[in-house]
């Protein structure tokens, strides 16, 4: 009986849990000198804004700000360029208390890294849940991480090499070397891997009717790729219309979906002229987006198909425009010299590849003359791309 009051009361709480549109975060702090900058991040793959920032002035920090989600938020605290994060949910009222001591571990890339323990939330219903969850999940991590110390003892010559090797080839000669042990050490630990992530995938696809779903995506893995994608379409629809379910989708369909317009963009060329993506769409038939680099190899190796379907089918109205990432000016205008590449090529500043999602390249889309979304990734590179090209100039 005392079980059944408790569910009920459980329930009810959760039913009369508002998504806050203000927040206010009462944090008492410990182990932080005055003058410390504390910030409020909210869950992302990309570089999100603060949500509130605040110095440490004495044990105690108020956060106060503003929300326009329509689901709790799961935000990060920690110390302004520096690693180390504690997570926990904004919901009910918006008004939280938490308290957490940071000490300092050492650095790392030029940041302090900060451990932080001692981490309570009070007045965060949600933040229960997402704890409880999470839990699942790092319990399926740590068993990997076991499994992986075990493999260790049992292999220590061969991955006491792999750990030395300071670059691919190295690495590739103590494969061939330890060609036996590395096979059967490869084989157990890509089954536990494997093993991890269906197991994380569960806990997904059971809350994929909710903002939960999608939200133990962002929070589990730290990019996605299109073999991905299964799990972000098995969720209900109200999981992909969620505040986090539109969030997973435009990285997961960087650019867009398959039948979805293309965003529009703009860019300037050499000469400071700009270039909308209509403009060079103008009189074309097909257009290919071309995200790549100068250093990016498997960019570089597409490049003679990407010749080859553009020598077939130039003159029918297929236009290829190249986007490169590069950060120095002269490594891609001495690649473009050694690539002889006849099509508009641009140098972007960040701004196109922001708007496409761009995490990793290269990144390729095949447009209508309309924008209409084609292909996107595989489907719009190597043999994918010539037999869909070779379908749409017969028809």
């Amino acid at each position: 009986m005392r079980t059944r009051v408790l569910i009920i009361c459980i329930l009810a709480m959760l039913a009369n849990i508002s998504f806050a549109s203000s927040f206010k975060v009462t944090a008492t702090v410990k182990g932080l000198p005055d003058g410390t900058v504390l910030q409020l991040l909210p869950l992302s793959h990309g570089k999100a804004a603060p949500l509130a920032e605040v110095k440490v002035s004495g044990e105690e920090c108020v956060f106060k700000g503003s929300l326009n989600v329509d689901v709790p938020l799961c935000v990060h605290i920690q110390v302004k360029d520096a690693f180390g994060r504690k997570t926990f949910m904004i919901d009910n009222d918006g008004d939280i208390r938490l308290t957490c001591t940071f000490s300092q571990l050492g650095e790392n890339k030029g940041k302090v890294v900060y451990s932080i323990t001692d981490f309570v939330v009070c007045g965060s219903p949600m933040t229960e849940k997402y704890n409880q969850l999470k839990g699942e999940i790092e319990r399926y991590r740590q068993d990997f991480h076991d499994f992986r110390d075990l493999l260790g003892k049992r292999y220590p010559q061969l991955t006491n090499a792999l750990k030395s090797g300071k670059n691919r080839a190295e690495i590739d000669s103590v494969r061939r070397h330890y060609a036996t042990d590395y096979r059967n050490y490869a084989y157990m630990d890509s089954i536990s891997y494997s093993k991890m992530n269906i197991s994380a995938i569960c806990e997904m696809l059971r809350h994929g009717d909710s903002f939960w779903g999608p939200l133990l995506m962002l929070d589990t893995w730290w990019y996605f790729t299109p073999r991905e994608r299964p799990v972000y379409e098995s969720f209900t629809q109200e999981a992909k219309d969620s505040y986090y379910g539109r969030m997973v989708k435009e990285e997961l369909y960087a650019g867009g979906k398959q039948g979805e317009k293309a965003k529009s963009f703009s860019i300037k060329d050499e000469k400071g002229k700009t270039h909308t993506l209509e403009s060079l769409s103008k009189g074309k038939k097909y257009i290919l987006l071309d995200f790549w680099a100068s250093w990016c190899g498997p960019c570089r190796r597409e490049i003679p198909n990407v010749k080859k379907q553009y020598e077939l089918y130039k003159s029918k109205g297929f236009e290829v425009v190249s986007i490169s990432i590069d950060k120095k000016k002269s490594d891609w205008q001495k690649a473009l010299n050694d690539e002889q590449l006849e099509w508009p090529n641009f140098l972007d500043d960040g701004s196109v590849a922001d708007l496409y999602h761009v995490k990793s390249i290269p990144a390729m889309y095949l447009l209508s003359a309309d924008g209409t979304l084609i292909a996107t990734d595989m489907e719009a590179r190597g043999e994918a791309l010539a037999k869909k090209l070779s379908q749409l100039f017969k028809e």
